[in-house]
């Protein structure tokens, strides 16, 4: 009876090495599988920390030696997939996602890489005025916060623009020393480096200009 060698695998590195060999009599059939020589993967991401609403930017360098044509899928962690060879997305929520990428080459090589992206959620910024039309004399316009951080654990920070002055104070008060109307800015960040922009006006009126005449003063 002829004997009948087993499988053996042979693993180096990416790469399964699939030799089989039937022994007949003198006589040896070898056949040998290694679909991924030649191939490997390099992703990047150029930013792998997100504020909610910013694509991600992926770096494909995956390299072919042999020049083989890739089918290229992409598994952003959430339902959501692609599959260019280099996709363009933007998450819709916030939290941390796994990207798995799948390449598969024609002599069916399949290869995978991981990447992690920290998706950061971003502030609302609003505020209101008290009384945001006012006489040039005298003038006192208190600026409420309203913004919110859009996480519990996360503090703000601000950057007022009043057109002739400036704070960082959440609840700032202004004077304005002339009349005019005023577009007011208000840049609201997080301890993410996320920002948000809220704008609004408010209006100085000049003094009335009192006087008389009289058509005859001696009568």
């Amino acid at each position: 009876m002829k004997p009948i060698r087993t499988p053996r695998l042979f693993f180096n590195s990416i790469k399964i090495l699939i030799c089989t060999s039937i022994f007949l009599g003198s006589f040896y059939n070898i056949k040998a599988q290694n679909s991924c020589s030649g191939i490997d993967t390099k992703i990047e991401l150029a930013d792998s920390n997100l504020c909610i609403g910013n694509p991600i930017i992926i770096s494909n360098l995956t390299a072919d030696s042999a020049n083989k044509s890739f089918s290229h899928f992409w598994d952003f962690g959430n339902s959501e997939s692609s599959t260019d060879s280099i996709p363009q997305y933007t998450y819709p929520d916030s939290g941390r996602f796994q990207i798995i990428y799948t390449v598969t080459s024609v002599t069916s090589c399949i290869l995978k890489d991981t990447l992690y992206v920290n998706i950061n959620p971003k502030p609302l910024a609003q505020f209101g005025i008290v009384d945001s039309a006012q006489c040039v004399n005298n003038n006192s316009f208190s600026f409420n916060q309203q913004s919110k951080s859009g996480s519990p654990n996360s503090s703000l920070t601000y950057a007022w623009d009043f057109a002739d002055t400036s704070s960082t104070d959440a609840n700032p008060v202004i004077a304005y020393k002339t009349y005019g109307t005023r577009n007011i800015s208000l840049i609201a960040s997080n301890a993410f480096g996320c920002k948000d922009t809220f704008n609004s006006t408010l209006r100085v009126y000049d003094l009335p200009k009192a006087g008389f005449s009289i058509n005859d003063s001696t009568q």
